[in-house]
């Protein structure tokens, strides 16, 4: 891969894989709201950067190949891990989280503070 024109898609990828657990072009397009042609057209310019067929398809089924098995093992937990960080940090805003520490004396750490950290949790 000379270039940066060489290196595969997130996107791209994403639809292989989609296509490894569905086992269908028309499910994945279905599924990601795209057309079967540009699902296909997709997982063609895959396979023309990589230089290795990754899918063998029929008429009734599609199926990895050895090579497209390969592949797709090795980044479903990679993009596993990016969907879980990305949804981390978009969530990060909604829950507040870190260390809360107070300062009071005795007789409000015993009486009032109780009842208002359980609401607060």
């Amino acid at each position: 891969m000379a270039n940066n024109e060489d290196i595969p898609s997130f996107d791209d990828l994403s639809v292989f894989l989609d296509i490894c657990e569905t086992g269908g072009f028309r499910t994945t397009a279905q599924r990601l709201g795209l057309s079967p042609s540009s699902v296909s057209e997709r997982v063609k310019r895959l396979e023309q950067n990589l230089g290795v067929p990754l899918l063998t398809r029929t008429t009734r089924s599609v199926s990895p190949t050895d090579a497209g098995r390969s592949l797709a093992d090795r980044l479903l937990p990679l993009y596993q891990e990016t969907r879980a960080a990305l949804k981390d940090a978009a969530s990060s805003q909604l829950e507040v989280r870190g260390l809360l520490r107070l300062n009071v004396t005795g007789a409000v750490m015993l009486d009032i503070l109780p009842p208002l950290g359980d609401r607060f949790l």
